[in-house]
């Protein structure tokens, strides 16, 4: 008797399967899908344009960001999607990006140029603190590779001052320049 139940019970879900409830009960399954799906892109598409739309009041966002731009977005908010207020829309917010990341790449240029100068500066500064002459890079890192290689060469350390000798030499309409600096 439970091997009949069991079989009728088999029989019965597949004819409703295979019947029209069955059809209707899958189709359900996929619009409630769909519904969820279109439900979260409209969540995403309002924060989208929540985000878009509060660019108007931030000052910095404006400086970057045109009117017509701006105009757009308001388009956009009204409810009139087009495909090509999409695609001019996107070309203008393209084109926004890349003026700023042109500008971020200038201002890292600058700050890279400014940290060197900061550091050549503090430099000088520990140097005068010191009491020590500043010399240009090239002969410090000639100093600094000198160094090295005689240290190389014979296995302790070696370090090497440089010695400024500055020659006075007269020239013919009689004055006194610095001809020439020795390095050794």
């Amino acid at each position: 008797m439970r091997g009949e139940t069991e079989q009728e019970l088999i029989q019965v879900s597949a004819d409703l399967k295979s019947s029209d409830l069955g059809g209707k009960q899958q189709q359900y399954e996929e619009l409630d899908a769909r519904s969820q799906m279109l439900a979260d892109n409209t969540r995403q598409w309002n924060k989208i344009l929540l985000g878009m739309k509060n660019w108007e009041e931030d000052d910095v966002i404006t400086d970057y960001i045109s009117n017509p731009v701006l105009n757009l977005i308001a388009e956009l908010g009204s409810g009139n999607v087009t495909e090509e207020l999409c695609q001019n829309l996107h070309l203008k917010i393209e084109s926004a990006k890349q003026n700023i990341e042109n500008e971020v790449e200038d201002y890292s240029e600058q700050r890279r140029e400014i940290g060197k100068e900061l550091k050549e500066k503090k430099r000088l500064v520990d140097d005068m603190k010191h009491n020590r002459k500043p010399y240009e890079e090239n002969l410090r890192s000639a100093r600094t590779a000198l160094s090295q290689q005689l240290s190389d060469r014979y296995g302790t350390t070696v370090r090497v001052q440089i010695l400024l000798i500055c020659l006075m030499c007269r020239r013919k309409n009689g004055k006194m320049p610095l001809r020439d600096a020795w390095e050794g």
